[in-house]
């Protein structure tokens, strides 16, 4: 059984194939999403609780360091004393400290000259300073820290964010505290001088940032994990929801042969038993076109086969089951496309023709017909190819099963075998009719061979009652060979009857074939008339 090879059809994309899929990914996505950010969150916020007590603690330290009751208890306590700490005491805090951009002690009354002692690692750190001093924004800053026991922050987003989202952003600019300094008894607070420290910000957020780094990481390795076990249960789930189309599939195409089957079954006795058994075999042939939704469903025949060329009376009607039928007779299958598969039909194959597995030539032909496949069952009868069981189709995607194919075939064979049937009975009949004349011959034979006999043997007495010169003698004698003649035009009938014995002796192949064409002349003459 020659069948179509399986070529690649392009699939629609169908969402509902993929939820499997996409619900275990987002599930797992998710769930990891949320246990990373949790587990981010609670990083972060260690490394902001520590980075923020550093910062304090840097920040107080910084500020009693600077305490005048600590630089030199017996002077006057007054803020111009702290412009003589020497740098070098700010530049050891810097330098114990690599986070500190600079620092710097402010006497914020001193609008003109408010630096009462610096150190910067940059000059543009301190011009940036300098600038910043003169903003309303810092000089809220300043008072409030004049006022407060504890440092006061600027910005410090990375630190003070009330949000926790999974990755922090970037910053570029320094960050600062303002402390003010201690051990000022008498002074206003508004007197009080304050300690600046200007911290390299993108440097403390090295940590987040290294955090960041980790969590993404982890993140893609999330994704990919779930995008590779979601993958693989849309596999498993497409190929379990893929058995179970195939065990459907194969149920219907048991369902569709079980059917024809049956059908064939029942309709066997009816045409096998019918002389006019195209009725019969019209109606199978629909109940198989309909069980099997097809476009067109027919028969072509061989004209050049006995049993269609010289059929019995009256002439078969082939079945033509319904319509649409195709433009499609016996000479289509002596040229190309189609003569190419009539040596496998000849053959006894069933030969399938779907797209896109057809050449130039037969794609044509199925444009030219709209349709998409074709399925061929032969018809052979005594060996030889009575006709052609055609079965076409438009939708693209159908599926000629052997074992369906195998049971069409059978209805083919009962066509064939009916056919056959019908020519074996005519036949009969015709060897029947030739007997019962052979026998009626055989009898008249007898009867006129008895009266020959009777004539010529009153012939012969009356032979002997005249002298050989009479007249009348050889008119009997033409009468007794006349006579004679018909006994053995009798017994040559008789031999050909067979009803009596033939005696076997040598003699003239010639007297024979004279005698024979004698016994024939007027037969012949009957059959085939001379024309002048």
């Amino acid at each position: 059984m020659k069948m179509p090879v399986n070529s690649p059809i392009p699939r629609r994309f169908i969402l509902a194939q993929y939820l499997d899929g996409l619900l275990f990914w987002s599930l797992f996505a998710g769930a990891s999403v949320m246990m990373l950010w949790l587990l981010s969150s609670t990083a972060k916020n260690l490394l902001r609780e520590s980075v923020a007590t550093r910062v304090v603690t840097l920040s107080r330290m910084t500020a009693s360091s600077l305490s005048p009751r600590l630089q030199d208890p017996a002077s006057s306590i007054s803020p111009d004393s702290l412009g003589s700490i020497p740098l070098a005491h700010l530049k050891a805090i810097q330098q114990e400290n690599p986070e500190l951009s600079g620092l710097a002690v402010v006497d914020p009354n001193n609008t003109r000259s408010p630096l009462l002692s610096a150190h910067f690692h940059r000059d543009k750190d301190r011009e940036s300073l300098l600038k910043l001093l003169d903003s309303p924004a810092f000089q809220d800053l300043l008072r409030e820290a004049q006022n407060s026991t504890q440092p006061v922050f600027s910005a410090w987003e990375f630190l003070n964010s009330s949000e926790l989202p999974l990755f922090v952003d970037r910053v570029k600019q320094p960050e600062y505290t303002f402390t003010a300094v201690p051990g000022w008894p008498g002074l206003r607070s508004e007197n009080i001088p304050v300690v600046i420290l200007v911290f390299d910000a993108p440097r403390l957020q090295q940590p987040f940032l290294r955090a960041d780094d980790n969590t993404a990481a982890v993140l893609a390795i999330t994704t990919l994990v779930a995008t590779i076990l979601g993958w693989f249960i849309q596999t498993r789930s497409r190929q379990r929801q893929q058995a179970v189309n195939d065990k459907l599939t194969a149920l219907h195409l048991l369902k569709q042969r079980d059917f024809i089957l049956a059908r064939v079954t029942s309709a066997m006795d009816e045409i096998l038993a019918e002389t006019e058994f195209e009725r019969a075999m019209t109606r199978l042939l629909r109940e198989i076109q309909s069980e099997l939704v097809l476009y067109s469903c027919q028969t072509v025949f061989d004209p050049l086969h006995p049993s269609v060329t010289n059929p019995p009376s009256p002439t078969p009607r082939h079945p033509q089951p319904s319509s649409p039928l195709l433009p499609l007779d016996w000479s289509y299958f002596l040229h190309e496309p189609l003569s190419l598969r009539l040596n496998e039909l000849r053959e006894g194959r069933s030969v399938v023709l779907t797209q896109p597995r057809l050449n130039s030539e037969e794609a044509r032909l199925f444009e030219k017909w709209k349709i998409q496949a074709l399925a061929l069952i032969p018809m052979i009868l005594d060996k030889r190819l009575l006709g052609i069981l055609v079965l076409a189709d438009q939708q693209p995607d159908r599926v000629w099963d052997s074992g369906l194919l195998d049971s069409i075939k059978l209805a083919a064979d009962l066509y064939a075998t009916a056919y056959g049937r019908r020519e074996q009975d005519a036949k009969l009949l015709e060897s029947s009719k030739m007997q019962a004349l052979g026998r009626m011959t055989g009898g008249v034979a007898h009867e006129f061979n008895n009266l020959l006999h009777i004539i010529s043997g009153n012939l012969e007495q009356l032979l002997h009652t005249k002298p050989p010169s009479s007249p009348e003698r050889s008119l009997l004698d033409k009468i007794v060979e006349t006579s004679r003649r018909g006994s053995h035009i009798v017994e040559q009938m008789l031999n050909a009857t067979r009803q009596s014995t033939s005696t076997i002796r040598e003699g003239s192949l010639n007297d024979l074939a004279q005698k024979t064409v004698t016994l024939f002349q007027s037969v012949i003459k009957k059959k085939c008339p001379t024309h002048g």
